[in-house]
Order: structure tokens, then C-alpha cells, then sequence
């Protein structure tokens, strides 16, 4: 993680706005650490979903059996 160094007097608890081009960097920084775990969480999705498939299947054809006709 890259560091910033920002010419201010800083305290604890002090708030302040960054400078536009330090702001703007983090804020991509924080949108590709995002993308990164939604790409991992969607393909943990699509991994479950390929191990549930036949069972999915099974299921829906054992169901329309009991449908009446």
C-alpha cells in the first residue's frame, strides 16, 4: 500500500479533506481491493453452484413427478 504524506498538523480525532489527486488515488485503491473480493465471492457462488447442480436437477425432476397432470 502506497503511503501519502500530507503537510498538516494532524491530533487524534481530527478530521480533513485530502488534496484532490491523494484523494483520488485512494479512492481506486479501495474500488480494485473491492472488485478483487467480488470477482473471489462470485466465483466461490459459481463453484457452489456447479456441486449443486445435479442435486438442483434431481430435485426439480423428482418434483414435476409429483406434480398432478
Amino acid at each position: 500500500m502506497p503511503r501519502f504524506y500530507i503537510d498538516l498538523p494532524l491530533s487524534i480525532g481530527q478530521s480533513f479533506d485530502l488534496p484532490e489527486s491523494v484523494a483520488r488515488h485512494v479512492q481506486v485503491l479501495r474500488l480494485q481491493q473491492l472488485v478483487k473480493k467480488l470477482f473471489y465471492l462470485m466465483a466461490k457462488v459459481v463453484n457452489l453452484l456447479r456441486k449443486l447442480r445435479p442435486w438442483v436437477k434431481k430435485t426439480l425432476v423428482s418434483m414435476c413427478c409429483l406434480l398432478p397432470m
